[in-house]
């Protein structure tokens, strides 16, 4: 498989290419297949201000991604959106309320229990406090760009994204992790769901705190790796050299 391979956009051009010029060798196929590895869809890279950071996303961006990876909650209509009346910190809860959501059900995350989500709230609320002491007014957004709502992020996502995935010789790009051309903010959801699975925590538990409603929706996100199968397979054989110590012993 040449690199970007899982670009599915750009495998047409790839195979246009490849018929055109057999002769070619790997190096020259693989020079090619990098540049070709960017997706159509996706809106080109653009200076993203003062805001922006060597590393990857923009400062103001870090922060409510981060919250979704952690709590599984859709960024552009629950994290987004979220405001500090909804952020408990006597009880260490957020929640959404009946009818902010899409199922249109309320959610209950308690943040005290997680100690990385629960910095991460207090360091967002010392940085809205700084905000609006410097504006001179109230910052209602939980996630915001100096007291403005974050409405549009899908350009820094793609360039971040874009950035880590390649990696630059002269005016040639080399795609060096493929899997993440084409990666959304929705995949931390899918990331929250097998991290809850994977730390035992009981489905019906797992459901209520990413805020699914069907267990088909929340099996198709419980992706299943290789890892987790060896994983298994592992617990399996432990049971049984168990087991045998056992009749061992009784015998």
């Amino acid at each position: 498989m040449w690199p970007g391979e899982d670009t599915p956009r750009s495998d047409v051009w790839r195979t246009r290419l490849w018929n055109a010029f057999p002769t070619w060798d790997a190096p020259a196929r693989a020079k090619i297949a990098g540049r070709l590895a960017f997706p159509r869809w996706h809106p080109r890279p653009r200076k993203l201000g003062r805001h922006s950071t060597p590393a990857g996303l923009p400062e103001p961006l870090r922060a409510p991604l981060e919250f979704a990876y952690l709590t599984g909650w859709r960024v552009p209509s629950e994290v987004l959106p979220l405001t500090w009346d909804r952020v408990d910190f006597a009880a260490q809860v957020v929640r959404l309320e009946v009818g902010t959501t899409k199922n249109r059900e309320g959610r209950t995350f308690p943040f005290g229990a997680l100690p990385d989500l629960k910095a991460l709230l207090e360091r967002q609320h010392e940085h809205t406090q700084t905000v609006q002491r410097r504006a001179g007014a109230l910052v209602p957004w939980v996630f915001h760009r100096d007291g403005r709502r974050i409405k549009d992020f899908y350009v820094a996502w793609h360039a971040a994204c874009r950035r880590a995935a390649v990696v630059r010789h002269g005016t040639l790009e080399r795609v060096v992790r493929p899997a993440l051309i084409g990666r959304v903010p929705h995949d931390f959801r899918r990331s929250a769901v097998r991290n809850l699975v994977r730390a035992g925590v009981p489905e019906h538990i797992a459901m209520k705190l990413t805020g699914h409603k069907t267990r088909d929706i929340f099996d198709r996100y419980d992706i299943v790796s290789e890892r987790d199968l060896s994983d298994g397979v592992a617990r399996l054989a432990t049971f049984r050299a168990d087991t045998a110590k056992r009749r061992t012993g009784n015998a």
